[in-house]
């Protein structure tokens, strides 16, 4: 049986799903050519095979770096250090509307 999430983990969670969503389109529209034309799958897919082999995969993309760097964060504090958490999802949604701003093609820091 599962338990009822507390009010902080809810935020906790829909924190990291918004941060995920926009790293994602963030990686969708880097993925755009210069024309303005979508890469197709076959070439996205080549494009993520080449990335695999010739780049550190944990922080080729926005999203992948998103994801890293949430749990490093998840890590570093205590899960009872309150002050400390909520301290962390203002600064997580301050990260959020940075990323949203349209001259943001991509993040690599924190």
């Amino acid at each position: 049986m599962s338990r009822k999430l507390s009010g902080i983990q809810k935020e906790v969670l829909a924190l990291y799903r918004t941060l995920l969503r926009e790293a994602t389109k963030k990686d969708r529209a880097a993925n755009t050519n210069t024309t303005g034309t979508t890469i197709t799958t076959t070439d996205f897919k080549q494009l993520s095979f080449t990335r695999l082999l010739f780049a550190d995969a944990s922080t080729s993309t926005s999203t992948a770096h998103a994801r890293n760097e949430f749990r490093r964060q998840a890590l570093k504090g205590s899960r009872k250090d309150y002050n400390g958490i909520e301290h962390k999802i203002r600064h997580g949604y301050k990260q959020i509307k940075l990323l949203q701003m349209p001259g943001v093609v991509t993040f690599k820091s924190w």
